[in-house]
């Protein structure tokens, strides 16, 4: 089994004691990825991402303040890893019906 497989079974099941070890680990890849890309990227990715309409809407506060680039790299980040534990959730759930369906 690989370590995906590992990691897309865990997130199925959420029951095994390494499955927040695993999770942070990822979550950690995803931010460095967000990070890593260039700021117009960056600021593309983050139009589309929740954290910035929610930033949008309560920006009543903050008017006249933009998103810093750590801020606008954390939602394109936990956007990335989002998407991530989908795909992981998807996979781990064939993955544990093709092992039941062997047994």
């Amino acid at each position: 089994m690989s370590l995906w497989d590992e990691f897309a079974a865990q997130v199925a099941v959420e029951q095994n004691d390494l499955f927040e070890i695993y999770e942070e680990y990822v979550e950690s890849i995803c931010m460095t990825a967000a990070r890593k890309l260039p700021t117009f990227d960056l600021q593309i990715l983050a139009l589309f991402s929740d954290t910035y309409v929610e930033w949008w809407l309560d920006r009543d506060e903050d008017r006249g303040r933009d998103p810093s680039d750590e801020e606008v790299a954390e939602w394109v980040g936990y956007d990335l890893f989002a998407l991530v534990l989908e795909a992981a959730e998807a996979e781990g759930n064939l993955f544990l019906e093709g092992v039941m369906h062997s047994v």
